[in-house]
C-alpha cells in the first residue's frame, strides 16, 4: 500500500523548517547578516516544501519513516554551510538536526565545549549547555506546534549566547575583554 500523503514525522520536520525560516526572517531586518539570514530562510522553505510534498518511500509495502527527501537534504546542507560562512546569523553549524530530529528520532547534539580561559566563563558555558540540554529534552517530547516553535527559538538564543561566549577571551585583568578571531 502506498500513499501520496507525507508521513507525520515528515510533516513535523516541515513545521520545524518553516519555524526556523520564520525565525531567520524575523532576525533579518537591520541585521548585519541580513542577506545570509534571508538565504537561510529561503533554503529552509525549500526543505519544508520537500518534506510536505515528497511521498513516503515504501519497501515491501512498509513505509520507510527515517528518510529525508533529497531536495530537503540538499537545502538543509546548503543552509548549514551558509550559517558556517556567516556566524553572525546566530544559527549554529549543525542546526539542520533540529529539522531532521522527527525523522530520525535521534537525540540532539550539544555543541562542543570551548573551555573558556576563566572560571567564570567556564561556569557560564556550563550553565548555557545545561539550559540547551533541557531545551533539547523538551523539544524531543514536544507535542504541539507552538511548543516546538518556542523550544526552537530558545535553542537559537542559547546557541547565540554560546557563540558570543566562545568569542570572548578574558585576560589576567577581568576588566579587559577582547574578541578572539
Amino acid at each position: 500500500m502506498s500513499t501520496a500523503t507525507p508521513l507525520p514525522n515528515a510533516l513535523a520536520a516541515a513545521h520545524r523548517a518553516h519555524t526556523l525560516a520564520n525565525l531567520a526572517r524575523g532576525r533579518a531586518p537591520l541585521h548585519p547578516a541580513r542577506d545570509a539570514l534571508l538565504a537561510i530562510a529561503d533554503l529552509l522553505d525549500i526543505a519544508a516544501l520537500s518534506f510536505q510534498t515528497e511521498p513516503p518511500t515504501y519497501f515491501n509495502g512498509i513505509a520507510v519513516t527515517n528518510t529525508v527527501p533529497a531536495d530537503a537534504w540538499l537545502a538543509l546542507t546548503d543552509a548549514e554551510y551558509k550559517a558556517v560562512d556567516n556566524p553572525r546569523t546566530g544559527f549554529p553549524a549543525a542546526f539542520g538536526q533540529y529539522v531532521t530530529q522527527p525523522v530520525f528520532g535521534n537525540a540532539l547534539k550539544l555543541p562542543d565545549r570551548t573551555d573558556p580561559v576563566s572560571p567564570a566563563l567556564a561556569d557560564k558555558e556550563t550553565q548555557l549547555l545545561a539550559a540547551l540540554r533541557l531545551v533539547h529534552d523538551q523539544l524531543a517530547t514536544a507535542t504541539t506546534p507552538d511548543l516546538v516553535a518556542v523550544m526552537l527559538e530558545a535553542a537559537l538564543i542559547l546557541h547565540s549566547k554560546l557563540a558570543r561566549l566562545a568569542d570572548v577571551t578574558v585576560c589576567d585583568c577581568p576588566a579587559i575583554q577582547t574578541n578572539r578571531d
